[in-house]
């Protein structure tokens, strides 16, 4: 008979590696596998966009420097289809400028990576990626059951500013993370709502622009 859910092993993050190199893939894979993920790997920036209008993965390091479609253009497309912009992007490269680090902000990069591959650096900026995403999976996850949560009403104002009725009292930190649109802002919470202070919480939503 099946192992009941409680029961059964934690599914292992999915992460995409994406470079043009053999061995450059070889050592994402690696560092990847043992860091206690699984890897799939695509050789070109086509093929990966391609890949994931069909899977999803949690995590892509993506090279910088491709033939065809870059790293950057690969960002772009993950970040501009609903289906995959809550998918953290990692660049790769190995000697990033200041301009390129701008751009790739601009384009919805999570993060960059250095090479050659450093593990715990690497395993410090893919794990910070993957809380994020599991940060804004169980938002959405909440948002879809509003029957188990508080019912504590907050509306968005033409300026673009939310207001929380009652934030005082308010420490549920999946309807704070609800007035957040997009998966980094919530990242960017994460710490501060971890220790469930509620004026913790008002503070850095204020300091993001939100009115409480």
């Amino acid at each position: 008979s099946p192992v009941p859910d409680a029961q059964q092993p934690a599914a292992r993050p999915r992460v995409l590696a994406v470079d043009d190199t053999p061995d450059v893939l070889k050592q994402l894979r690696l560092a990847i596998r043992s860091a206690g993920m699984d890897c799939l790997t695509c050789s070109s920036g086509q093929v990966a966009v391609d890949f994931l209008a069909r899977e999803l993965v949690d995590v892509a390091i993506v090279d910088l420097q491709m033939p065809g479609m870059d790293g950057f253009e690969v960002c772009r497309q993950i970040k501009f289809h609903e289906r995959t912009r809550a998918i953290p992007v990692l660049l790769l490269s190995a000697n990033m400028s200041a301009q390129e680090k701008a751009h790739g902000i601009e384009v919805g990069m999570h993060d960059y990576l250095s090479k050659p591959i450093e593990q715990q650096d690497f395993q410090v900026r893919v794990r910070s990626a993957l809380r994020c995403k599991m940060l804004y999976d169980e938002l959405l996850r909440q948002m879809a059951l509003p029957a188990q949560l508080p019912i504590v009403p907050f509306t968005r104002p033409v300026s673009g500013s939310v207001t929380i009725p009652g934030s005082k009292s308010l420490t549920n930190r999946a309807l704070i993370l609800a007035a957040i649109a997009s998966p980094q802002t919530a990242c960017t919470l994460e710490n501060a709502l971890h220790s469930e202070d509620t004026e913790i919480m008002i503070e850095a939503l204020g300091r993001l622009g939100f009115a409480v």
